[in-house]
């Protein structure tokens, strides 16, 4: 497996001693500065990602699996989890006889849990998860230290943009006391789907610069802001028009309360859609997510019950034939057992066709979606599904790349600003931020240690102790 050099110095900077230092993040950062801010972010990352591992390691009280070795694979035995959405380990950080390794894929054998999942994992200097020893016992023990994919698409994205070009928001975003001009349609018109109040009319016609900030304490209309924010920039949101909004917010119960305002304007013309864990999602955004969009979708459900009539005629054909066999009818058994030959052929051929649809009803949705909501733990993946689907056919006629006209942050004053790389990887011409900064501060493991170094200090908090300004939604 192809292992990047990011990969490698992340695995390293966590589990290496000693544990990297903090830093502090400074106020403002001239263009000359980009790479410092960048390497102290990526350092903070890497210092609150080894503290997590440590934790785990000393509190002895991670999840253990039992594997084994089947051939040339190694299966984990995962029959003691309730749903696979809970027992996947990829992307963890994992013990093997104390050497740590990365989970790169699990994979359930089927769709039953009966049988484990097959890993594949490595680790620098000590090879692949595949080729470990095994425990006297005769299996392989492997103790579960840290979900790492959160921490690594931060610490990567903080690399990467050390060394790409400065662009306006990045400008905006490390000296936010520079006023930099945004790129919103002229007029914004506020819709009447939902009632906006004075405030919030006036908080979304002032949107003007690269980076806004929306205040607004829990229960103030933040969610009814964003739906207006969204819908004021509609115009250029629409299919076809090649731009799209990304709305992150820091818990699952607030991107269900976006999804339940959004979802009100959820068609063909304008989409919407949940990117996460539906596990973890609230009833409102699970039936927003690619696969519940997918199940929806015509062509897809045709396709499906093609494959269920099949196999209804498969079971009918087993009755009969199992009736022909204990009457001893030779010629009827020959001929029921050709035609299951035929059906089965059949059964095959409408599962690919099932298959072959899916896949292209997931890049259809992709491709249409205006507005992408997730968890800001969980907006890798939008970046993810955007490459994934890009080389699809569907991409014809929309204008490449993509135009990300905003990211909106919800909860902004509780997310750490160790995500700002994460938002500007994305390359979105404007973010706004809502949230209240005299709340809960952004939960920094490690970072009540050093209080001085203002590790839990948000990125709104940082713009606003710059001088930037505000909006108020209420």
């Amino acid at each position: 497996m192809e292992i990047s050099d990011e990969e490698k110095r992340f695995l390293t900077g966590i589990t290496a001693a000693p544990v990297p230092h903090f830093v502090a993040v400074q106020d403002l950062y001239e263009k000359k500065e980009r790479e410092s801010y960048y390497t102290h972010i990526a350092q903070n990352i890497l210092a609150e990602a080894s503290t997590a591992f440590r934790e785990s390691r000393e509190s002895r009280c991670s999840d253990t699996f039992q594997a084994w070795r089947s051939g040339d694979e190694l299966v984990v035995d995962l029959s003691r989890e309730q749903e696979p959405a809970n027992c996947h380990l990829r992307d963890n950080i994992v013990e093997v006889n104390g050497k740590p390794f990365w989970i790169s894929s699990c994979e359930l054998q089927n769709s039953s849990m009966d049988s484990g999942a097959v890993l594949e994992g490595w680790s620098v200097g000590h090879g692949r998860l595949e080729d470990q020893p095994r425990h006297p016992s005769g299996s392989i023990q492997i103790e579960v230290r840290l979900f790492a994919r959160d921490y690594l698409s931060r610490y990567v994205a903080a690399m990467e943009l050390k060394s790409a070009g400065g662009t306006d928001m990045e400008r905006a975003l490390l000296n936010p006391r520079a006023a930099v001009r945004g790129t919103y349609p002229d007029k914004q018109q506020i819709g009447d789907v939902i009632p906006a109040n004075e405030h919030q009319e006036r908080a979304i016609q002032n949107l003007n610069n690269r980076l806004e900030i929306i205040h607004g304490p829990p229960g103030t209309g933040k969610s009814t802001t964003i739906f207006h924010i969204i819908s004021a920039n509609r115009s250029c949101l629409r299919e076809g028009e090649g731009a799209f909004a990304v709305c992150c917010a820091v818990t699952n119960q607030a991107v269900d309360s976006i999804a339940e305002k959004l979802g009100r304007t959820h068609d063909e013309h304008f989409p919407i859609l949940i990117v996460g864990s539906s596990g973890r999602m609230g009833k409102t955004a699970e039936k927003f997510t690619l696969d519940a969009l997918c199940e929806r979708e015509p062509e897809v459900v045709a396709a499906r019950k093609e494959v269920q009539r099949i196999r209804q005629q498969i079971g009918i054909t087993d009755e009969k034939l199992a009736l022909a066999k204990l009457k001893g009818v030779r010629d009827e058994v020959e001929r029921l057992e050709h035609q299951r030959v035929v059906h089965e052929v059949a059964e095959t051929s409408a599962e690919s066709a099932l298959d072959a649809e899916l896949e292209a009803t997931r890049r259809r949705i992709v491709c249409r979606t205006s507005v992408f909501l997730c968890t800001i733990s969980s907006s890798y993946k939008v970046q993810q599904l955007q490459r994934y689907h890009s080389t699809s056919e569907a991409w014809k006629g929309v204008a490449e790349p993509r135009r990300l006209l905003v990211v909106i942050l919800d909860e902004a004053g509780a997310t750490p600003e160790s995500y700002a790389p994460l938002m500007l990887c994305m390359r979105p011409e404007n973010v706004i931020l809502l949230g209240d900064h005299m709340q809960l501060p952004p939960l920094v493991i490690g970072s009540s240690a050093q209080r001085g170094k203002q590790l839990d200090r948000s990125l709104m908090e940082r713009a606003l102790d710059c001088g930037a300004q505000e909006s108020t939604p209420c």
